[in-house]
């Protein structure tokens, strides 16, 4: 096979692992470790080097036997079409709360599709040295009747917007970032992605994202500005600077029969950011992929 047919074959192999067939469009987007334009996919997925391994029809591309994925797709689509107007809206409102700078979709619906056990994932990005207090804003809003219908929303991840550089730079993550759709604080997510360049390794065509048709919300709220008022002072960057560990306490303490999400939450857990999740998620999503590569003996 040639470098781009090998690189749709990574591409396809690791979004098996979700069980989720991508679309010409898709594949220049998220093409691994090889630029190539729409044309030369075009080419190689006409080409004889990938006969073999996969198959396409109804505009999907997917690995051969796997057909069945359109069909959940096409279904997954129509779900979350209902989840996406239920972030859409939880997202105009969220962009109120204290300290809250940007949001951002990710998991599942970022990439439009949402499953009967998906949740509506929020990736964060907060005022500097306030990500602990924008948290407990946000547990909050959660709890409140009638803001988070059917408990789907979930802040999986905060980060401060002067520290806009993810620590962790792998492949699962870069995935991830590549996926987001923002929907308020467009500005900030494009210093975000500049911040971010090394998913380019991972996936050259990053600069394509994101798009700006997702981003719904623009300029600062009148409300927003009111709430912080009384939050900027000493006191609260004391409480500030004392919450994460106060977050590593009761996470140790509620976790102390299962070590290994004790263990990925407290790694999750920083003064600029706050990350609830992935650990255990990646490593069985990297484990699957490098199963997926060997039976394919791609290397």
């Amino acid at each position: 096979m040639t470098n781009t047919e090998k690189a749709i074959l990574k591409t396809v192999l690791y979004f098996d692992v979700f069980d989720y067939p991508l679309t010409e469009e898709q594949l220049v987007f998220f093409l691994m470790e090889q630029k190539a334009s729409r044309q030369a996919i075009r080419q190689a997925l006409n080409a004889s080097g990938l006969e073999e391994s996969l198959e396409r029809s109804n505009g999907f591309c997917y690995l051969r036997g796997r057909s069945e994925l359109v069909d959940t797709r096409l279904h997954m689509e129509r779900q979350a079409r209902e989840l996406w107007q239920m972030a859409v809206k939880a997202a105009g409102r969220i962009r109120h709360l204290p300290f809250v700078r940007g949001i951002c979709l990710s998991g599942d619906l970022s990439k439009g599709v949402a499953g009967p056990d998906s949740d509506i994932d929020f990736f964060i990005l907060t005022a500097e040295r306030r990500v602990w207090i924008c948290k407990v804003a946000l547990a909050l809003f959660r709890r409140i009747p009638g803001l988070n219908p059917r408990k789907l929303l979930c802040f999986n991840y905060l980060l401060a917007e002067s520290h806009l550089e993810l620590e962790h730079k792998n492949l699962y993550t870069a995935a991830e970032v590549t996926g987001l759709a923002p929907l308020y604080g467009m500005q900030l997510f494009q210093r975000f992605m500049r911040c971010n360049q090394w998913v380019a390794g991972f996936f050259p065509n990053y600069y394509l994202a994101p798009d700006p048709g997702h981003c719904v919300y623009h300029g600062a709220s009148r409300l927003q500005r009111a709430l912080e008022w009384p939050l900027k002072n000493f006191i609260v960057d004391g409480i500030e600077s004392i919450l994460p560990r106060i977050w590593r306490m009761v996470w140790g303490w509620r976790y102390r029969h299962d070590a290994q999400t004790r263990d990925a939450l407290l790694r999750g857990i920083s003064e600029r950011y706050s990350k609830s999740h992935g650990y255990p998620t990646e490593g069985e999503i990297m484990r699957a992929f490098a199963n997926r590569l060997q039976e394919q003996e791609v290397p």
